[in-house]
């Protein structure tokens, strides 16, 4: 798993994870010798409430489980060495006060792993159509369809409106990210880095604060 081999080469006493769930993440990371590990969540039930069994299943000492939200951190100032967030900005309410705050508790040369899903081009087309068909689920509205189509003939998903949220792109992201010194060190398209971003199912993106943008 990218994400698993990403972490093990990033150096990191102090972690926060965003939108951690049930701390599967932290599980298959099997520790990663870090000092201290913090996840957020707002899901109690599916989230807060079984990462508090996996903690106490697995004995984790390192391991705090807060409930917050992306856009208001219970966090001081330049408190992390790592953030990670995976595919959780997209659907947070306010996607620029997320990144100023992960901008304020990450430290100086501190490193932010994110993934993101791609949600424009013709992957956004395939994937309406996939989850549609396994699951039964509708995520925009009837009245959006030449949005929908505009979104993947131009690639520009923002007038697009989802039941959750408006349309998705993950380069507005990285552009919030970069207005509050965070700079992109590495962009791995996934699965296959050969491909356009519009033929891809997602992104991951890693970050650093202070530094010069080199992608």
């Amino acid at each position: 798993m990218k994400l698993i081999k990403l972490c093990h080469t990033l150096n990191g006493r102090e972690v926060l994870e965003i939108g951690c769930r049930d701390l599967l993440f932290y599980y298959l990371l099997d520790d990663g010798g870090y000092e201290k590990y913090v996840g957020i969540e707002i899901d109690r039930e599916d989230g807060i409430n079984f990462a508090k069994r996996n903690k106490k299943k697995f004995g984790w000492h390192n391991v705090e489980i807060v409930e917050a939200m992306a856009e208001s951190l219970p966090f001081r100032d330049e408190s992390f060495d790592l953030v990670l967030c995976f595919e959780t900005i997209e659907h947070v309410s306010d996607e620029e006060a997320a990144a100023c705050e992960i901008a304020r508790v990450l430290k100086s040369s501190g490193v932010l792993l994110i993934s993101l899903p791609i949600e424009f081009g013709p992957m956004l087309l395939l994937k309406v159509l996939m989850r549609l068909i396994l699951k039964g689920k509708k995520e925009y509205n009837p009245s959006s369809i030449l949005e929908l189509i505009e979104a993947s003939i131009l690639c520009n998903p923002g007038k697009i409106e989802r039941y959750e949220h408006r349309g998705y792109d993950y380069r507005k992201t990285i552009g919030y990210l970069r207005a509050h010194n965070i700079s992109v060190q590495k962009i791995y398209k996934q699965p296959f880095s050969w491909l356009p971003d519009s033929l891809n199912m997602g992104v991951i993106v890693m970050l650093k604060k202070g530094q010069d943008n080199i992608a």
